[in-house]
């Protein structure tokens, strides 16, 4: 059995259904919400806003460190992923693997 919830508020107004954000403490239109199925409802129990403030506190960017998003990429995309390579700094013609290794030793000092 799952966690009991607090009932969700909505109320009909001349331009549709508002749904209440426990966040905003007031009514919203429903564009305003996320989807959720397993809602009474099917919209999320705060708004986009406040959800997306939400998540950033729980979640803070990392501003220090180098991101990389890893993508598999087709044979005919092999000339776009070296272009990329090249653009961030990397010998094409060596390991990749490698280098990165060496770029987070030389940056953190210490190796994977």
């Amino acid at each position: 059995m799952g966690r009991k919830r607090k009932p969700q508020k909505r109320i009909f107004s001349d331009d549709g259904w508002l749904y209440y954000c426990s966040m905003c403490q007031g009514y919203k239109p429903e564009v305003e919400f996320h989807k959720d199925k397993n809602r009474p409802f099917g919209v999320y129990y705060i708004c986009k806003e406040h959800r997306q403030l939400k998540y950033r506190e729980i979640n803070p960017p990392v501003e220090d460190m180098d991101h990389i998003r890893m993508v598999f990429v087709s044979d005919d995309d092999y000339k776009q992923k070296d272009l990329l390579l090249s653009r961030l700094g990397y010998d094409i013609k060596e390991e990749i693997h490698k280098q990165f290794l060496q770029r987070v030793e030389q940056k953190y000092g210490k190796a994977l």
